[in-house]
């Protein structure tokens, strides 16, 4: 069967009481759902088969949040057969603007990074205890730091003053034909299986604002899942996307 076999097997045996739980929703693709109000996107995943506790192996390092079958699930929590592009579309239908992923650039003997742009989102995992109880959860708060368990949160607040998710949009490339037939633009993500970046690979939907390298020879890996805090391995998810709300102003 495989991993894309098990996924979609896993998602369609226990869809139910998460997928119907989104007031007003619309699937718009398979798996890819919006709310009455257009200010939603939601769609089914589920807890990588890699994510395991092993003594053996203690520390589950991250570079993605959410990837593809048969890509990245030993270093990212959520596995979806959702394909990359839809997810793209239906965050344009609830008016969501994307922009570029980041990206490196080498220039005099260094790497120089070009921050992503794009709209800003936020993210929560939606998914069912083993009490049974209705967990909303945010990922970030699952990211800890391997050296010293200093969660993810509370280090990015010391790096910038915003942190947080960017609607990249992955991008467009060319990829060769057999034969010798002429190039065709296909939509990077569908091919790479990154949706939800830590690092930037620079083919990531949605990436974040922060650039942190996934070249241990750049930047030695750092973060590590909270095993206290992940469902375990199966568990189906569903992944809620809205636009983040700007902070109120205060009145004088």
């Amino acid at each position: 069967m495989g991993w894309p076999g098990v996924i979609t097997a896993l998602m369609m045996h226990n869809a139910s009481p998460l997928s119907t739980d989104l007031v007003g929703a619309h699937e718009v693709f398979p798996g890819v759902r919006i709310n009455a109000d257009k200010t939603i996107v939601e769609f089914d995943a589920a807890v990588s088969p890699a994510l395991v506790r092993d003594a053996r192996a203690p520390r589950f390092y991250l570079e993605v949040l959410i990837c593809a079958p048969n890509t990245r699930e030993h270093e990212s929590f959520l596995v979806t057969t959702v394909k990359p592009s839809h997810i793209h579309a239906a965050m344009l239908v609830i008016g969501l603007n994307h922009g570029t992923p980041g990206r490196w650039v080498e220039a005099e003997n260094r790497l120089n990074a070009i921050q992503p742009t794009g709209d800003r989102v936020d993210v929560r995992f939606v998914f069912a205890s083993d009490a049974g109880k209705r967990v909303v959860a945010d990922p970030l708060n699952w990211i800890i730091r391997a050296e010293d368990a200093l969660p993810f949160t509370r280090f990015e607040s010391t790096q910038a003053s915003n942190p947080g998710w960017v609607f990249a949009g992955s991008r467009f490339v060319s990829r060769p034909l057999p034969d010798g037939q002429r190039a065709s633009e296909v939509y990077d993500a569908d091919g790479a299986g990154i949706i939800l970046g830590l690092t930037t690979f620079g083919s990531e939907v949605i990436g974040w604002s922060r650039m942190i390298s996934p070249e241990a020879a750049v930047e030695a890996p750092a973060w590590i899942a909270d095993f206290d805090k992940t469902p375990k391995p199966g568990t189906p998810v569903a992944v809620r996307i809205a636009k983040t709300r700007p902070p109120p102003t205060l009145s004088r």
